[in-house]
C-alpha cells in the first residue's frame, strides 16, 4: 500500500513534466482497491506500476506452493511429488498458453525448479538427489526441447547453481562483503520503487536536460543511484518498521513468554 501510493504521487509528478505512454491514468477508487486486493490483472484493470503485477504474480505462486504443501500432508504424500506434478503441468501445458499469463500456472514451473532445487540438494536429501536433480534438468530440456522459452531456461539454470551452491556450503559463505549484504537487503524495496523513481528521473532529463547522449547517460546514473537510495529510505522508513510493529503485536510463543516471565520476576526480586 506504501508503495502504491508512492508510484501514484511519483506518477503526477512526471505527468507535470512529460507526455508518455508510461504514465498510467490518475486511478479511480475501484483501481485503487483492486491493486491493493493483488487482483488487478486477474481482472484486467490497468496498473499503476510495473512492479505490483510482479508482487500480484508472487503472491498467487507463493499460496500455490503452500496449498500443495497443506494437500501433500492430508493425503499423506511426499510434497515434491506433488510440486513435480504442478511444475510438469506448467511447463507442457500452462506456460505454452499465453492466455494463462495472469495465473500462477503459468509460471510454476519456473518457481516450482527452485522449491525443487532446495530440497533435492539439502544434506538429508540422499545420494538419489543427483539422480532426481539430472531428471529434473531432462524434463525441463524436453519441454524446452518442444518449444523453447528463454525464461525457462535461465530458471532451470539458475534452479541448478542454487542446488550446487547450497549442496557445497558455497551459498552461506559468500559474499562476505557488508556492502553486498546491505544491497541484498534492500533489493525488495529498490525493486518496489524502482519505477516510479525512474519515470521521475526520466520525466525530469526529457523535461530540463538536453537531448545529448552523454547528458541522457547521465540521467540512466542519476536514474540508478536514486532508485538504490529511495529503496535504502523505503526499507528503513516502511519496511523495518512494519517488521518492528509485527514482531510487536505478535504473541509470544509459550517458552519464550516462561522465560520472559522468569527474567522479569528475577528483576524484581533484585529490585527488592
Amino acid at each position: 500500500m506504501a508503495a502504491l501510493l508512492l508510484a501514484m504521487v511519483c506518477t503526477e509528478i512526471a505527468r507535470c513534466w512529460m507526455t508518455h505512454d508510461s504514465l498510467p491514468e490518475p486511478p479511480g477508487l475501484w483501481q485503487f482497491v483492486a491493486h491493493a486486493l493483488l487482483i488487478h490483472s486477474l481482472l484486467g484493470v490497468d496498473s499503476l506500476s510495473a512492479g505490483v503485477w510482479y508482487v500480484a504474480i508472487d503472491v498467487q505462486l507463493y499460496a500455490l506452493l503452500l496449498g500443495l504443501l497443506w494437500l501433500a500432508r492430508r493425503l499423506g504424500e511426499t510434497a515434491p511429488l506433488m510440486v513435480v506434478a504442478v511444475v510438469l503441468a506448467s511447463l507442457f501445458y500452462f506456460n505454452l498458453d499465453s492466455d494463462w499469463d495472469n495465473w500462477a500456472p503459468y509460471f510454476f514451473g519456473a518457481y516450482g525448479l527452485g522449491a525443487l532445487a532446495y530440497w533435492l540438494s539439502r544434506a538429508d536429501a540422499g545420494r538419489s538427489s543427483t539422480a532426481w536433480l539430472a531428471g529434473m534438468a531432462l524434463l525441463t530440456g524436453l519441454s524446452l526441447a518442444m518449444d523453447w522459452r528463454s525464461r525457462i531456461a535461465l530458471a532451470l539454470g539458475v534452479a541448478l547453481a542454487l542446488a550446487w551452491a547450497h549442496r557445497s556450503g558455497w551459498l552461506f559463505t559468500w559474499p562476505r562483503s557488508r556492502a553486498l549484504g546491505y544491497l541484498g537487503r534492500i533489493s525488495y524495496a529498490v525493486f518496489l520503487m524502482n519505477f516510479p523513481v525512474a519515470l521521475v528521473v526520466n520525466a525530469g532529463f526529457t523535461r530540463y536536460a538536453s537531448p545529448d547522449p552523454w547528458v541522457q547517460t547521465l540521467g540512466v546514473l542519476v536514474a540508478w543511484l536514486a532508485c538504490n537510495l529511495a529503496g535504502a529510505a523505503f526499507h528503513h522508513g516502511v519496511e523495518q518498521r512494519l517488521a518492528r510493529l509485527g514482531r510487536a503485536r505478535r504473541p509470544a510463543e509459550p517458552a519464550q513468554a516462561m522465560a520472559l516471565a522468569v527474567e522479569e520476576a528475577a528483576s524484581q526480586r533484585s529490585r527488592r
